[in-house]
């Protein structure tokens, strides 16, 4: 027992009526007997309903302690299938809608052919000048890239807000 009155737990949680609380019959379950007073120590061993309760209290703390005690279980994650028939789905959908494009697609590659030849031009001379005109080429054909990607979703977005 712990002699020093400040490390002992105060009268107020000790006590509930006559008995002992439930806070001190939990201490004393967990055999922590010296934060609680030498006469509520003489009251839980003369009193059988306070005896009774500091047991459960002590079977209570055995089971959380063997239960912290336990080893985790593992847990195994199952992977979800994945989903063959839709992504076919998706890709024939694809296709499909995109069929009206690719009848257009040589037309469009007749008009742009100057453009792309003039690249290949400026890329091959970047090439053969070393590779910091290469470099430039091709941030520049990212910048053109994303110019156009934007462009082209700009007028679906402006159409559909009435701008």
């Amino acid at each position: 027992m712990n002699d020093d009155p400040k490390n002992l737990l105060p009268d107020a949680l000790v006590w509930s009526g006559e008995h002992l609380s439930e806070i001190a019959l939990t201490a004393l379950g967990d055999g922590q007997d010296k934060i609680i007073p030498q006469n509520a120590l003489d009251h839980a061993a003369s009193c059988e309903s306070c005896g009774a309760a500091m047991g459960h209290a002590a079977i209570a703390s055995m089971h959380v302690g063997n239960a912290l005690r336990a080893p985790i279980a593992e847990v195994t994650i199952e992977r979800a299938p994945v989903p063959w028939l839709a992504m076919i789905g998706a890709l024939v959908l694809a296709i499909v809608g995109s069929a009206p494009s690719l009848l257009e697609a040589p037309r469009m590659l007749v008009h742009q052919m100057p453009v792309v030849l003039h690249g290949a031009n400026a890329l091959l001379r970047g090439l053969a000048g070393g590779l910091g005109p290469a470099v430039n080429f091709a941030c520049a054909a990212l910048l053109i890239l994303a110019g156009a990607m934007v462009a082209r979703a700009m007028p679906r977005a402006w159409s559909a807000n009435k701008f």
